[in-house]
């Protein structure tokens, strides 16, 4: 099962062209919880974020560089074939361009969805006709921001 994991706005906003704008300590936490112990998928956009691997879980990029990737990280050159062949589960982390290319390939969507227009020039893709919405926390206030937890469930049929 792929699930996807991302934090957005009311636009669907995940990012800017430098950062993610926001700071929710809290979603950072739901985040470590929920992949713990399991394999995650990233583009290399945020792997280079990143000085090492996640402690207890398999870290693999999507990249088509024939650059070296740091000790702890593994090379997917052709993401689509790797998220569609992958045996057991796999956490979709993202960025905006790896989700463009294998979003048709998400079972289960775990949303972070924070209130407001956070000004991003990166965007989750639309997602509302694909997907139902199963469960949604209470919601939390933290740094003057609202969020809550939702998971999603695809409705349309894989390809």
């Amino acid at each position: 099962m792929i699930k996807a994991m991302i934090a957005i706005d009311e636009k669907r906003g995940m990012a800017n062209d430098t950062e993610i704008p926001w700071h929710l300590p809290t979603d950072l936490q739901y985040y470590r919880d929920q992949t713990r112990g399991q394999a995650v998928l990233m583009g290399y956009g945020m792997y280079k974020e990143f000085t090492k691997p996640f402690g207890d879980r398999t870290s693999y990029v999507a990249t088509t560089s024939d650059e070296p990737l740091m000790e702890g990280f593994h090379k997917v050159k052709d993401a689509y074939k790797f998220l569609k062949d992958y045996k057991g589960d796999i956490w979709h982390l993202g960025g905006a361009g790896l989700f463009a290319t294998t979003f048709d390939l998400v079972d289960e969507l775990y949303l972070t969805q924070l209130e407001g227009d956070f000004g991003c020039t990166k965007f989750f893709p639309e997602y509302k006709d694909a997907f139902e919405l199963v469960s949604e926390s209470e919601p939390q206030e933290e740094n003057g921001i609202k969020f809550t937890f939702q998971v999603w469930k695809r409705t349309t049929p894989l390809r």
